[in-house]
């Protein structure tokens, strides 16, 4: 859906008659993502899934054991932009056993990516929509970004955590957009790194609950709407 030419609800795509007929052949697991990630965004593909109906979106995701090691997704919080970009320096040099080649922030964020590139750490900044599903070693996700599809927030964050073949930082701030923290409430706390005690005190506070609503199609809206007139 993130990468959908249209997003919303016109990027679903028409069904032919027959398509009734075929053997659908379901994976059982992902075998590109880093065991521990998959492991920790599996909440988050489960309430897209059930957010449409089990049609579109994603389907849940289950770890494979012969994926890829990886590591733990890291949370970072920090209460400026100094502060965090010494963090993250910090936290690139611990992971880079990785080989941590491509490094990528995700949505664009050219002040981060200047100021981490004086410290030659050699690092770049993209779009979803522009990176296609081409992978990164190193995926850097500022959460404080704001989102032009505030509706797509889930199919956006899902598609930036699953970009990774390596390891995923997950920048926090006072600033983290409000669409994004119930996003955070989804990620299973047991498989995350959190960088400092600060950290994790601050992901707690953020991580909001969220309750599934399923999308309803056009003939199911016409039937709400009769029943509300």
């Amino acid at each position: 859906m993130a990468q959908a030419i249209h997003l919303g609800l016109a990027a679903r795509i028409p069904r032919d008659e027959n398509i009734a007929k075929r053997k659908p052949f379901n994976l059982e697991g992902s075998y590109r993502l880093p065991v521990r990630i998959s492991e920790c965004i599996s909440g988050l593909s489960q309430a897209i899934n059930n957010h449409f109906g089990n049609s579109d979106g994603t389907s849940n995701i289950v770890p494979y054991k012969s994926a890829p090691p990886g590591a733990r997704p890291i949370v970072v919080y920090a209460e400026n932009k100094e502060q965090f970009e010494n963090k993250l320096e910090a936290v690139l040099n611990s992971y880079d056993i990785y080989d941590l080649k491509n490094k990528c922030i995700l949505e664009r964020e050219y002040t981060l990516k200047n100021n981490l590139n004086h410290r030659n750490l050699n690092i770049e900044t993209d779009s979803i929509l522009s990176l296609k599903g081409l992978e990164k070693e190193c995926l850097i996700w500022a959460t404080y970004v704001p989102l032009e599809f505030e509706k797509e927030a889930f199919e956006f964050a899902y598609t930036i955590v699953t970009r990774t073949s390596g390891i995923l930082v997950i920048i926090i701030t006072e600033e983290t957009q409000e669409v994004y923290k119930r996003v955070l409430g989804l990620l299973n706390k047991e498989r995350l790194i959190f960088w400092d005690k600060n950290s994790e005190e601050k992901f707690k506070s953020f991580c909001e609950d969220y309750i599934t609503e399923p999308i309803l199609d056009e003939d199911e809206l016409d039937i709400l709407d009769t029943i509300i007139l």
